[in-house]
């Protein structure tokens, strides 16, 4: 419950009443200005809540309870004898820090960047994996022709024995002819 005296004028409103996210209930008492005070009858709505006056009674007091954030008008009709007066009190419920346009901005900017850091995250993610592809395709094909080569090498060095061999061959063939010449000569 609130507490606190507001007190209305001749003017058909009272100062507007603000209350904090953590009252939900609301008391409110009712005086006329009336030497005939006990014959005075009154009737209330709370819009937008209330659309219709409540029937006139004598009852001063209305309590209100699971008040919501937002903003009512309560109206109040006052009946002495055959006059009607009609005054209005605005009374906003303020909304729970959490719930403020401030919070719900800073929880939209939270979500932003944490989706932001998810897609800088993934894109680097995607950027590292891309590299690490690269480098092993250069490893590779680094082995591709490290080991052609290899390959290159031996069948060059294989030619290279044969050639040798066949020149061997060729020079035993020509020595041993030469000395089977030099051998008929002599003979």
């Amino acid at each position: 419950y609130g507490e606190g005296a507001y007190h209305g004028s001749d003017s058909s409103e009272i100062a507007p009443i603000s209350l904090p996210a953590d009252i939900y209930s609301l008391r409110v008492e009712l005086a006329g200005n009336s030497p005939l005070s006990d014959k005075v009858l009154f009737a209330t709505r709370l819009w937008p809540v209330e659309h219709d006056f409540s029937r006139f009674t004598p009852a001063s007091v209305r309590e209100f309870n699971a008040l919501r954030a937002g903003t009512y008008r309560l109206d109040v009709k006052m009946q002495v004898d055959e006059r009607t007066l009609t005054r209005s009190l605005y009374i906003t419920v303020n909304r729970a820090w959490y719930a403020s346009w401030y919070a719900i901005l800073f929880y939209c900017l939270l979500v932003a960047a944490f989706v932001a850091y998810i897609i800088i995250s993934l894109r680097h993610r995607i950027n590292a994996n891309k590299q690490r592809l690269v480098e092993e395709k250069n490893r590779l094909l680094q082995e591709q022709q490290v080991r052609i080569l290899q390959l290159e090498n031996e069948k060059a060095q294989f030619s290279l024995r044969q050639k040798s061999q066949e020149l061997s061959t060729m020079l035993l063939s020509e020595n041993a002819r030469k000395e089977l010449t030099n051998d008929v000569l002599l003979d």
